[in-house]
């Protein structure tokens, strides 16, 4: 099958393994709090205590989907051509 022929969608998008939120917003369900470790009964989010949760950057990717098997073979074989 040539490249040409291969029927396949593609697009880019960002991602991101964890997202500060506010309280208020649509995805404050997904934030980690946990306790502020001064003996007060604060919570606060992960995100602005962890150096290692600020460090999780926004990544931005691209994705290519195959309508079959078969195209997906193709791909993958172009794919390790082009890797090499």
């Amino acid at each position: 099958m040539p490249p040409s022929d291969l029927d396949i969608l593609q697009d880019q998008a960002k991602v991101s393994p964890y997202k500060l939120t506010e309280y208020d917003s649509p995805d404050a369900l997904a934030k980690i709090l946990i306790r502020v470790p001064d003996g007060s009964d604060k919570h606060e989010d992960v995100a602005r205590i962890s150096p290692i949760v600020k460090a999780l950057g926004e990544e931005r990717i691209f994705r290519v989907y195959a309508r079959n098997p078969e195209v997906g073979d193709v791909l993958s074989g172009i794919w390790k051509e082009v890797t090499q």
